[in-house]
């Protein structure tokens, strides 16, 4: 049974802002969809933004005679707070089509937080187009959920809607409409703000609600104000996991920067309480990439077992990460999930080592348990589904598998359409 445990060093951060007018090198031409970004604001942090339709359909100039997009001196919307900013116009043929932005960070960076402006419709009775936009943040492989918040949520309390991730315009016929942003208007425009979390990729999805026409009409967005905190202090493990391989336990941990490290000592225990060094890895010392270290704790006595590291700096300061549970009790499964995204029904694909009740259960991104199902699983492969409520908003979710004691064997990240 493999243990997982997440940690986070909270440093002291300096924050910094993305530059769409002078940041990028080559400078972002009209009509540019992959450009990168050096040495934001000084910081050695590079940024890589990609744009890309899925599907079918074409990207759009920013009036009949003006600048083709993806642009930025170009950019006819207003985003409060960035005088530069990053216009897309877009046209879908059908509404499986979407637009990706994608943002990728050469580093870890924390309390990165953006505006996403002109959120709306044709007018207040239209379905030509519905706009949407589905935000995610990605720490390496593990997906993190931000918050977002209307900027104008006074003058038109019923022009957007949505929840955690997703913020769209009210498809109700008579609400919203097409709130062109400008330095006057900006019921469409949405804060999005990752919080202290962790991050190395903004992946920002934008698409029609559900409801709109099959060939949407033309639809405009722009995405300004970037700004985020660059990690400065000692050493950031991100993850420290545990998993039996055969006889053995393999441990796995990773770093997004340290500074002055000097050694990790991996420690052992049998109660959580009494500890003893089984081992040392030499750390990376100095850096601010990700860096990821292993250990194999050879043929340990067959019982249930407690790891943790002694991270230890040149100075001789020492921090603990945090505890990683083994049990000797062998239930590996292997879990898959489709479709994904899903509508209604989710189906499960799990082989399991024994026969055994699981209940799998689907949460929201609050933790918010919104489905939970008991099943009988016999030993080696298993398939069945979930049905969950067409009232499901559209986002991300969680499903995670757990047996009779409460143990996870098994996790996946749902996207619900």
């Amino acid at each position: 049974m493999a243990g997982f445990v997440l940690l986070f060093i909270y440093p002291k951060l300096t924050a910094q802002v993305l530059n769409w007018g002078s940041a990028f090198s080559p400078a972002w031409a009209h009509g540019n969809t992959n450009r990168t970004a050096i040495n934001v604001a000084g910081t050695g942090v590079n940024c890589t933004v990609v744009a890309s339709i899925t599907g079918s359909g074409v990207f759009k100039q920013a009036s009949s005679f003006g600048a083709l997009t993806p642009t930025v001196s170009g950019a006819t919307i207003v985003v409060p707070g960035s005088p530069n900013r990053l216009h897309t116009i877009f046209d879908l043929d059908n509404t499986s089509s979407y637009v990706t932005i994608r943002l990728t960070f050469s580093g870890y960076v924390r309390n990165a937080s953006f505006r996403i402006a002109d959120i709306d419709k044709a007018n207040s009775t239209s379905t030509s187009h519905l706009d949407r936009a589905t935000i995610t943040g990605m720490m390496g492989p593990a997906v993190v959920i931000p918050s977002y918040t209307k900027y104008d949520a006074l003058t038109d309390p019923n022009f957007l809607m949505g929840s955690s991730n997703v913020a769209t315009v009210n498809s109700t016929s008579g609400q919203a409409g097409d709130a062109i942003s400008d330095a006057i208007d900006q019921r469409g425009t949405i804060t999005v703000d990752f919080g202290t979390s962790l991050i190395n990729e903004i992946i920002i999805r934008y698409d029609n609600a559900p409801g709109a026409d099959e060939d949407p009409s033309q639809q405009d967005f722009a995405i300004g104000n970037v700004s985020f905190q660059l990690l400065t202090l000692p050493v950031n493990l991100v993850s420290f996991s545990a998993a039996q391989t055969g006889n053995d336990v393999q441990l796995r941990w990773a770093t997004v920067q340290e500074n002055n490290s000097s050694h990790f000592s991996i420690e052992r225990s049998v109660n959580a309480g009494d500890w003893s060094a089984i081992g040392m890895i030499t750390a990376r010392g100095n850096t601010n990439v990700r860096t990821d270290y292993a250990f194999t704790d050879i043929n340990p006595a067959r019982t249930t077992l407690f790891y943790r590291l002694r991270q230890v700096d040149l100075d001789g300061n020492f921090k603990y990460s945090s505890v990683a549970r083994i049990s000797n009790r062998d239930m590996a499964a292997e879990l898959v999930t489709y479709p994904n995204p899903f509508n209604t029904r989710v189906n499960i694909s799990l082989r399991s080592a024994e026969t055994q009740k699981l209940t799998s259960t689907i949460t929201d991104a609050t933790g918010r348990t919104v489905q939970a199902d008991i099943n009988q699983l016999s030993k080696g492969n298993n398939s069945y589904s979930m049905v969950v409520s067409q009232q499901l908003p559209a986002g991300i979710y969680w499903l995670r598998i757990t047996d009779e004691l409460k143990n996870v064997i098994g996790q996946a990240c749902l996207l619900k359409q």
